[in-house]
């Protein structure tokens, strides 16, 4: 921490120059925390000045004359002379160090929250110091960056509503608190990925024993508002069962999820695979992904759409826990839509890249050798239901799906065709 501008730093006409008071620095440790969190980087206290300086400076200043009326990073070296630097701890900081200067008067920087964006704010000047730029510079005049805003990356200027998102909640607007999926890529790629970090089975959401604030829900009124890293433990699960708004449950990586009454507010990173999902008591939409999945509705009248045969396998089927016939519905209406024709080029939709499968999913009583035949079976005493596929139209199932219903499934709860959803 430092009361004045390094050597190398212009002013731009910043003054009262002093160190951070006990909440910014707990603010700037967070933040720092939360990348090191994703990324091959790791942060130490160091003393201001002299060769024991650190690669990050920080200060904060009361006054301004110049251009410059707001927080702001410079003198960011590039990632490159950054790891030279730590190579090298007896040289000089001098032009080595990024300095971060936080405005004293403003109430994000004094007194931070997901409300006054103020620990987006400390995200955002630590990504600058670490080697990240804003998403708009990187254009090159190229067409714009689509997922320019806060709802892909601390780093963007932009509210979310420009990429389609909606993190407004019971009236109120909220910011990040953490990293966002395409923030984790980007820093990934300069310093390598956190692999150490949730090694065992983790739970995100509603019963979490998580090691971060940010992943916990505890009441409906809590604001879920998260990218998910983690890169390894077998079985990791979302829960949102304390919501009883309609929400999609998108488990790819890289895809947003709609959750507790926002859109596109959570994500799972890419590169990270979580198996299990619990909805809330709203109509929840569950996508999953080609882990193992167990899926549990949790009430309401939920929609498990399946895009692709590899989703759900003989080997590694998935299992929905609380089917309710009549009410649920499980979803293949979109598996032969991609890539029908044959040697077509399959196109990425929702994360998964489906088979070709050549016409609708038709159900019968037993595979006969054609096509996209589809059986549904129920074990009475087991209580659980099976939906089968044959793809390949030789006789066998390519895909599998166990389901516990307290009944038999009907036809009417497998979608087999767009215009049979209601």
């Amino acid at each position: 921490m430092r009361d004045k501008p390094g050597e190398l730093f212009p002013a731009y006409g910043l003054g009262g120059f002093s160190a951070l008071d006990t909440a910014a620095q707990e603010a700037a440790k967070a933040a720092m925390n939360k990348w090191s969190d994703v990324a091959k980087v790791r942060f130490t206290d160091a003393t201001s000045g002299g060769t024991s300086e650190g690669n990050i400076a920080f200060s904060q200043f009361a006054t301004t004359n110049g251009p410059f009326d707001t927080s702001l990073a410079s003198s960011v070296p590039t990632a490159d002379t950054q790891r030279f630097a730590a190579k090298y701890p007896e040289l000089s900081r001098v032009g080595v160090t990024s300095e971060i200067f936080l405005d004293a008067n403003d109430q994000a920087v004094t007194a931070p929250s997901p409300n006054n964006q103020g620990l987006a704010l400390y995200l955002h000047e630590v990504g600058h110091a670490l080697g990240l730029s804003h998403p708009h510079e990187v254009r090159l005049g190229g067409p714009r960056y689509a997922q320019d805003t806060i709802g892909y990356s601390v780093m963007s200027y932009w509210e979310e509503h420009r990429s389609g998102q909606n993190f407004t909640k019971n009236g109120m607007h909220y910011t990040p608190v953490g990293p966002m999926v395409d923030d984790i890529a980007a820093i990934q790629k300069l310093y390598g990925a956190n692999r150490n970090v949730r090694t065992g089975n983790t739970t995100y959401g509603f019963n979490s024993n998580a090691d971060r604030d940010d992943f916990r829900l505890k009441r409906s009124t809590d604001v879920a508002l998260f990218t998910i890293w983690d890169p390894k433990g077998e079985s990791d699960a979302v829960d949102f069962s304390g919501y009883s708004d309609d929400q999609l449950i998108n488990l790819n990586p890289g895809q947003p999820s709609n959750i507790g009454g926002m859109v596109g507010n959570v994500f799972i990173a890419l590169g990270v695979t979580i198996e299990n999902a619990i909805g809330g008591t709203g109509n929840d939409v569950f996508i999953p992904n080609r882990a193992q999945n167990t899926l549990t509705g949790n009430g309401g009248n939920n929609t498990y759409k399946y895009l692709s045969v590899k989703q759900s396998t003989p080997d590694k089927p998935d299992r929905i826990t609380d089917f309710v016939s009549g009410k649920d519905k499980v979803d293949v209406s979109e598996m032969h839509r991609k890539g029908a024709r044959k040697g077509a080029k399959d196109t990425e939709s929702n994360g998964q890249r489906p088979p070709a499968l050549v016409g609708p999913v038709k159900l019968v009583e037993q595979f006969s050798g054609r096509r996209s035949e589809a059986v549904l079976s129920y074990d009475p005493a087991a209580k659980q239901a099976r939906l089968e596929i044959d793809v390949k139209g030789n006789g066998t199932a390519d895909f599998l799906l166990l389901i516990d219903s307290q009944t038999p499934l009907k036809p009417t709860d497998i979608v087999v065709e767009k215009s049979s959803m209601h």
